[in-house]
């Protein structure tokens, strides 16, 4: 858990950085861009606790067992648990569909919107799920659970050809608009 959060939060300073001085943002004005990404960074985790306490039981919780259970202790264990074992077949935000629209999403952010703290949300967001997939291809030598519900299947170089393009975007995302 602890390497997990090491990488994203390494990763998305070092990013930030890279954008805050290429964009020549070394003002106090832009500190909503950073309160953004932090924001961002975070968001895509809120898929595991989504799943573990409205999506993977069977059963609708009764109101007053989601409150006992929803401690601040068993949100953090869940979600330490979920974000180890990076099982993504069951989850929304981690999958090649939510990541397509989301792609659009943001492109709609970061040409139509002035709004800096929704520019560090979205790329802070999709760097996050850059890293997600970068981390299930170098450890399980595999982003098959990304793709996992689509149809047909895609072979390994099909699969590393979207992992850069998704750096590619990322990249351009970040420094043109």
């Amino acid at each position: 858990m602890k390497r997990y959060l090491f990488i994203h939060l390494a990763l998305l300073v070092s990013f930030f950085i890279l954008i805050t001085l290429a964009k020549g943002w070394l003002n106090i004005l832009y500190v909503p861009f950073w309160i953004g990404g932090l924001l961002g960074a975070f968001l895509p985790d809120l898929d595991y606790v989504i799943h573990h306490y409205f999506l993977k039981t069977t059963q609708t919780p009764s109101v007053d067992v989601l409150v006992t259970d929803m401690t601040s202790k068993n949100i953090v264990n869940n979600w330490s648990e979920a974000a180890d074992n990076r099982d993504n077949k069951k989850l929304i935000f981690h999958t090649v569909h939510f990541q397509l629209i989301f792609v659009l999403f943001a492109f709609f952010v970061l040409t139509s919107s002035g709004s800096l703290l929704g520019r560090g949300i979205v790329l802070a967001f999709l760097l996050h799920l850059f890293v997600d997939e970068v981390i299930d291809w170098r450890y399980k030598h595999s982003i098959d659970s990304w793709f996992a519900k689509i149809p047909y299947e895609l072979d390994q170089r099909q699969k590393k050809w979207y992992l850069i393009i998704n750096g590619v975007l990322l990249l351009v995302f970040g420094f043109l608009f």
